[in-house]
């Protein structure tokens, strides 16, 4: 069953959240469309406030075809679902006319998620410039694949998230590095004095 609904989006997002899952995380953007988290997904708006319109399929084995000409971004993902009930939300909660996207219970889903119009507006829009289509079904965790990627929007997040993971060592680490190094140097010795 597939239905469509006006989604309210604030500050730039919406996402597709387990009801025992966070709302939010602070982790890595690996594309410029959505981001996993431990349970669901996350999505980035070209839009800051205002409406995009989602459709929500849910299926039980994996699409026969993949529609790329009509979209600007596709990508397709591995979700958890803790309790097997993964919804379309905004901070206020599960977005009312839209299906259950994990209906098959608690495990891993693969999520394709399609979207066009994110460069065309990005401010209280009423009527919905932004066009979603996500589309799950079950399946075990897989690797990400970018099918497509065209639009401009969401384009530093994954740069943004480069630069974060490239931080410099602490010092704690890097004195229990040369710590290890020393025993490991101590160890040859001892081996190759009882060696010969």
């Amino acid at each position: 069953m597939s239905a469509t609904a006006n989604v309210h989006v604030g500050e730039q997002w919406f996402g597709l959240f387990d009801t025992a899952g966070p709302m939010y995380e602070d982790l890595p953007w690996t594309n410029a469309l959505l981001q996993v988290m431990s349970a669901g997904a996350r999505f980035f708006t070209g839009l800051s406030a205002g409406y995009v319109q989602v459709t929500a399929t849910p299926l039980a084995t994996i699409p026969t075809n993949v529609d790329v000409d009509a979209w600007e971004q596709v990508v397709e993902v591995s979700v958890r679902s803790v309790t097997g009930e993964l919804w379309v939300s905004t901070q206020d909660g599960p977005v009312d006319g839209l299906p259950m996207l994990g209906g098959h219970g608690p495990g891993d889903y693969r999520l394709r998620a399609h979207v066009r119009g994110r460069d065309t507006s990005f401010d209280g829009q009423t009527e919905p410039t932004e066009q979603y289509l996500l589309i799950t079904w079950p399946s075990p965790q897989l690797p990400q694949v970018i099918m497509k990627a065209v639009d401009r929007a969401g384009s530093g997040l994954v740069a943004q998230s480069s630069s974060w993971a490239e931080e410099p060592a602490r010092p704690w680490e890097q004195e229990q590095k040369e710590r290890d190094d020393q025993i490991r140097r101590k160890l040859a010795e001892l081996t190759e004095k009882f060696v010969n």
